[in-house]
């Protein structure tokens, strides 16, 4: 796996922490002015042709688990799941990412006027034909100007939100005349996008 890393602008990222497969690292966003809470990201770059997993990861894999415990002044970390991608191979359907995602990380500081240093320890696996385990120790301390707003703001325009059928331009109805039950999905087209539905 190659890398470059540019260096930190005002503690806006941490190192890349380098696995077998994958390389890891926390990155920030600018605190917006008056918001108790503060925005974080783990960022996962994998050789070509890797792939990590979802919170469910489908037929196989292992779903990244991320411990914030040794955190400084830090109540609440929630990790947000970009939607995922199906991805097909010899051993069935598993739900993931290939190649590159960023979770984002919503922190709530216990004293707000005090700086916050996250830790993270994140265990994950990447496979491609075989699966590789990864582990990794983060540690940024947050509150500064970032060069990665725009990078959060994208993973987090790409987390689910909680829609009608309707919204969504879905509609499914028990197939008719199948040996086995089945259902039928309709989807409106998206603007020429494909669409995955599992």
């Amino acid at each position: 796996l190659l890398l470059t890393a540019s260096p930190a602008f005002a503690a806006d990222s941490s190192q890349w922490a380098i696995d077998i497969r994958a390389a890891t690292r926390l990155i920030s966003a600018t605190p917006a002015t008056g918001a108790s809470n503060l925005r974080a990201g783990v960022e996962f770059r994998m050789d070509p042709g890797w792939h990590t997993y979802w919170r469910y990861p489908g037929d196989s894999g292992v779903p990244p688990r991320f411990d914030f415990d040794a955190s400084a002044n830090v109540q609440a970390a929630k990790v947000l799941y970009p939607a995922p991608q199906a991805i097909v191979d010899e051993s069935g359907t598993s739900i993931g990412y290939p190649e590159h995602v960023i979770f984002p990380v919503e922190v709530t500081p216990r004293d707000p006027s005090k700086p916050v240093n996250l830790k993270v320890t994140v265990d994950y696996a990447v496979c491609q034909k075989l699966c590789v385990p990864g582990e990794a120790s983060l540690e940024l301390t947050l509150g500064g100007k970032s060069d990665f707003d725009q990078s959060l703001k994208a993973a987090e325009a790409g987390v689910p939100k909680i829609v009608t059928p309707q919204q969504a331009g879905l509609t499914a109805h028990r197939a008719a005349d199948t040996t086995k039950p089945s259902v039928e999905l309709e989807v409106a087209d998206g603007n020429g996008k494909d669409t995955q539905i599992f």
